[in-house]
């Protein structure tokens, strides 16, 4: 099942995408918004697909669940990423509208040719 525009496997990797280089839960990958039920056999077809997805126990021993990250290799920090396609330039996309963040913003992508959701690439915060 898809939401019309991307399939669930592009809306799990646009979720790591935009988390790129934090840990996400496992829950919020296998929710009705994201990858639904069958949303970590999708972490498992990115993986094979090359993607680099790791994962690790919750930090927390209380919460019995997993955590992925999307490992975004250094030459893309710094640069902004669409979401749906994963295309990669310096400059700064021109939005469609006023973006509300600093770090997201809706603009076309000359690479798949649709308006989604542009991304700043940033570095692991810890």
């Amino acid at each position: 099942m898809t939401n019309g525009k991307m399939s669930r496997k592009e809306m799990v990797l646009a979720f790591l995408r935009s988390h790129s280089n934090d840990w996400v839960d496992g829950p919020d990958i296998a929710n009705a918004e994201v990858g639904g039920s069958e949303g970590l056999k999708r972490l498992r077809e990115l993986r094979a697909d090359g993607h680099n997805i790791l994962m690790r126990s919750h930090p927390d021993p209380k919460r019995d669940i997993h955590q992925y990250q999307l490992v975004v290799p250094k030459s893309e920090v710094g640069k902004w990423a669409c979401s749906r396609c994963g295309y990669n330039q310096v400059e700064k996309p021109i939005p469609r509208q006023t973006p509300m963040y600093d770090n997201y913003m809706d603009a076309a992508c000359p690479e798949c040719g649709k308006y989604t959701i542009w991304m700043l690439r940033r570095t692991n915060p810890s």
